[in-house]
């Protein structure tokens, strides 16, 4: 909004608008914190002070440390894990591309190691079955690697319920036994 209304316009009354209007959707604590600020005027310094007090410390080194030792936690299926993995890849990859030292090249090849650790960690933490299938398939990105897993368990569903049906349908009477005692 800012940059659309604000930057490239030199009606002064324009600019205090937009940013009367971008300060005041600033609510709870982070308004409460502009309010202590009188000395932020501008966007520039509002949007650093912002990311100082509220952003998310955490670099993308820890994130993939994190990634690296990501276990599978008990009784989590195997499309929540995921679910988690790319939580946490979205998060390195967030990080990876605001990092202004890096070049776009070093970028694009970081969040690919990135994915290619994901993937791993997914194959470490799924059943032999399913282990064997990723490494035939050999997916090159998480989400191929999901869809995989998604196909698998989807498959394994329908096998089981048929195979609950059948039971169902020919349920397996027991046999009675009569044990006659004679007299001796």
């Amino acid at each position: 909004f800012y940059n659309r209304y604000a930057l490239n316009t030199t009606d002064e009354s324009l600019k205090e608008f937009v940013l009367a209007s971008i300060t005041s959707k600033i609510i709870d604590e982070a308004g409460d914190f502009l309010l202590c600020r009188p000395d932020l005027k501008t966007w520039t310094d509002i949007k650093q002070a912002l990311r100082i007090k509220f952003g998310d410390k955490t670099d993308r080194h820890v994130l993939m440390q994190q990634l690296t030792f990501l276990c599978r936690n008990r009784n989590e299926s195997a499309l929540e894990f995921i679910d988690r993995i790319k939580i946490l890849l979205s998060k390195i990859s967030i990080k990876t591309q605001a990092d202004s030292a890096l070049e776009q090249g070093t970028k694009t090849a970081l969040i690919s190691q990135a994915e290619s650790t994901a993937i791993t960690i997914l194959m470490a933490n799924v059943s032999s079955e399913l282990r064997t299938i990723l490494m035939i398939h050999n997916p090159k990105s998480l989400e191929q690697a999901s869809t995989l897993v998604f196909n698998h368990l989807l498959i394994e569903q329908q096998i089981n319920s048929r195979k609950n049906i059948t039971r169902l349908a020919n349920p397996v009477v027991p046999i009675k036994y009569k044990f006659i005692h004679k007299p001796s």
